[in-house]
């Protein structure tokens, strides 16, 4: 069998769509994941900040698609906060009890974010944390491109004087030469 082959399809019709799987075992964790089939999901892992919408409809049911939803979503880029994260979902009892129906907690993904973050203080501290952060950073960045730009400048300055340097010590007079032979 070729490796691009995929012989294994799923047979719902929602799924119809899919190019299938290449071999057995992706087919029925597709199927067990999405579709409920052979026993359902294991364990499902559910996003820790509050306001998304995998917080509490429909979590993950592998922690690596947990860690890049928060990261792609939720914009959490370094290691620590995404594991944290992960962590707090893992942890027992994070499986949220009570499943709001109201509009403001389903999906926030159109929303302005002025309006969530007034619905939720731990996401507004986790962006001020971040925005500091960020402050930070883009202050050490400037300071970095002022010093580049200083060194830029000296070097440009050491250069504009070593080329005047070559070009006084390459200055040779010839002597002239007079068609009887002699010079000057």
């Amino acid at each position: 069998m070729d490796k691009h082959e995929r012989p294994y399809k799923c047979d719902k019709p929602q799924c119809a769509k899919l190019l299938g799987f290449t071999y057995s075992g992706g087919l029925l964790r597709h199927e067990r994941e999405v579709h409920g089939m052979h026993g359902g999901p294991k364990e499902q892992l559910f996003c820790p900040i509050k306001h998304c919408k995998r917080h509490t409809e429909q979590g993950f049911t592998r922690r690596e698609n947990l860690q890049e939803h928060l990261r792609r979503v939720h914009k959490l880029q370094d290691v620590e906060s995404i594991e944290a994260a992960a962590q707090d979902a893992l942890t027992p009892g994070t499986a949220p009890s009570d499943h709001d129906s109201d509009d403001d907690n389903r999906s926030t993904k159109r929303k302005r974010m002025s309006v969530v973050s007034q619905s939720e203080d731990a996401p507004e501290e986790d962006v001020r944390t971040q925005l500091k952060k960020l402050r930070l950073e883009n202050a050490e960045l400037r300071g970095m491109g002022e010093t580049q730009r200083a060194e830029i400048n000296e070097m440009k300055e050491q250069i504009k004087l070593l080329a005047e340097q070559l070009a006084a010590s390459q200055t040779v007079q010839l002597p002239r030469w007079r068609p009887n032979g002699s010079t000057t």
